[in-house]
């Protein structure tokens, strides 16, 4: 039962999240490659044409090799390795990858096992698959301004169920600006991965209240309490 819930979810090591010597699109692949490994080795099939797909990329030459330089970079920071073979014995350079042909890739970071050292955010393979299946190029972005958001959730019952960071926070912790920010917050509600609602605090101050979609109802409870303190 355990290993079953375990496979239900991913759990991502805020440290991982936070490290700047990886960049966003490193940590959005190695979350890909978790999400996609299998049971028996913990590999993940994948192929270069295969991830385009994925990353909503078309598989021309220019997207290829920027695909290689990124798994080349992975590699060279000791985060993933490149197998020919299911049982994850012949390696291989991710140079030598060829475009429609299967490989076996194993991640060495945020760490895989039930009990994680320091703080973790949880995230469901449900919603792991809707960045997956999102048509958007930038699919790495709308992950880091996601986790930015959800890292801020806990999962306790007398725990908060909404976070409210606000946009400039948001942008300076990830690397990009606040427009991108209030960009792929609407991307992630419109693929029902955060909901949120807009707050008028002050006479010309707007504040977000974001919640996991699984959890939007919370919004309705909040937005009734707001309305009953203003009343």
């Amino acid at each position: 039962m355990k290993e079953s819930l375990r496979r239900q979810h991913i759990q991502v090591d805020n440290n991982f999240m936070d490290n700047k010597d990886y960049d966003n699109k490193e940590k959005f692949l190695a979350l890909v490659f978790r999400t996609l490994e299998n049971d028996m080795t913990n590999a993940t099939p994948i192929g270069i044409n295969h991830l385009l797909q994925i990353l909503s990329l078309s598989d021309d030459k220019k997207n290829k090799a920027s695909l290689k330089g990124t798994l080349v970079s992975m590699e060279e920071k000791g985060m993933m390795t490149v197998y020919e073979d299911f049982m994850c014995v012949s390696q291989i350079k991710p140079e030598d990858m060829k475009p429609a042909k299967m490989y076996y890739l194993k991640t060495h970071v945020s760490d895989k096992q039930e009990k994680v050292d320091g703080m973790f955010t949880k995230f469901s393979r449900e919603e792991l698959m809707k960045f997956m299946v999102m048509k958007e190029r930038n699919k790495h972005i709308a992950f880091a301004i996601c986790f930015n958001i959800v890292k801020r959730l806990f999962e306790s019952e007398s725990s908060l169920k909404y976070a409210y960071p606000n946009i400039t926070t948001i942008a300076d912790e990830i690397g990009v600006d606040k427009k991108t920010v209030t960009k792929y917050i609407k991307v992630l509600k419109e693929n029902e991965i955060i909901d949120y609602v807009t707050i008028r605090e002050d006479r010309d101050k707007d504040k977000n209240y974001y919640v996991r979609w699984a959890n939007r109802a919370v919004l309705k409870d909040f937005i009734s309490d707001k309305s009953l303190m203003s009343a």
